[in-house]
């Protein structure tokens, strides 16, 4: 313990970038979860009958672009103050990336993350991160999930470390009103095509 502590003794702005990777990390990770908690939004495409496996649930299906994520986030940044001056995500080359932009001791700080998606059978989501930057320096995938398994995610997001891994359990989330599938991720278009049953 005290080799580690004499090392950040002799570098201090290496203990000031990690203190600042991690504060990065952690506001990123609070936006991931805004972000699969608005997937309800964007416009139906159609409205097929209920199956009889599905009950009293009516599946409507909806696209959700990125244009439309990244509108809802910077309402939402509009109305409360906040260190986060951007907060963005595409939809490139088989990658969801996200982009923020934080002012921190009067400077402007860019995160980005890459993340590889997997669609599972029953709608859930696996994000393989593949990188992280914070400007033009690239973060350990180690660090990195070393904070994200720290966070108090919900029950339904789970954090595998080892595998660099999130996985997304729209199936294991609380019965209410509102269930989601992902069917799949339209790269071509920025869109993510999701199933939305409505219990009545």
């Amino acid at each position: 313990m005290s080799t580690i502590k004499k090392s950040f003794l002799q570098n201090p702005w290496r203990f000031s970038f990690f203190l600042l990777a991690g504060f990065l990390l952690i506001l990123l990770a609070l936006l991931l979860y805004v972000w699969f908690d608005i997937t309800s939004s964007g416009s139906s495409s159609s409205l097929p009958a209920p199956t009889a496996t599905q009950g009293a649930a009516v599946p409507i299906e909806a696209n959700v672009s990125a244009d439309a994520i990244n509108s809802y986030l910077a309402m939402q940044l509009a109305k409360k103050e906040s260190p986060i001056s951007k907060a963005e995500l595409s939809l490139e080359r088989g990658l969801v990336r996200t982009d923020t932009s934080l002012e921190f001791f009067g400077r402007q700080m860019e995160l980005s993350m890459w993340m590889r998606p997997q669609v599972q059978e029953d709608g859930d989501l696996t994000l393989v991160a593949e990188d992280a930057k914070v400007g033009g320096y690239s973060i350990p995938l180690k660090t990195l999930f070393a904070v994200l398994e720290g966070l108090p995610w919900p029950p339904w997001v789970h954090v595998e470390s080892e595998q660099y891994t999130l996985q997304v359990a729209f199936s294991e989330r609380p019965g209410d009103k509102y269930s989601y599938r992902i069917k799949k991720i339209d790269w071509g278009g920025e869109k993510i095509q999701l199933e939305i049953l409505i219990r009545e």
